[in-house]
């Protein structure tokens, strides 16, 4: 690749992590909604919010935000309609949502 194509795609990495903070607050507040109450919209939300989440942080070669993304995605994929995971579930999220805020400043520091 161009040197000004790499400069371009570091840019564009460099934007996307100083946006993860806020990308994952809103991702946190969908976790406590799904955790403490089941709501079907914040579970479906939730979902769509990981699952992009996934994708677009392994583009960016950050598989560890990539990965916990799409692990939680999956663990409740199945109840993104009900909207009331079972409290293994639950707790799972919540454990796998410390995870990415541990991945999140970790970059930050970076």
């Amino acid at each position: 690749m161009n040197d000004a194509l790499m400069k371009r795609m570091e840019e564009i990495r460099t934007r996307y992590i100083r946006a993860l903070p806020d990308r994952l607050e809103g991702i946190d507040v969908l976790v406590r909604a799904v955790v403490g109450g089941g709501e079907p919209a914040a579970c479906q939300q939730l979902f769509t919010e990981l699952h992009n989440l996934g994708g677009t942080a392994s583009t960016h070669d950050l598989a560890g935000i990539g990965g916990t993304a799409e692990e939680m995605a999956e663990l409740i994929r199945p109840f993104r309609r009900i909207g009331n995971p079972p409290r293994p579930v639950k707790d799972g999220l919540a454990l796998l949502a410390q995870d990415l805020g541990r991945e999140s400043r970790k970059l930050q520091k970076a």
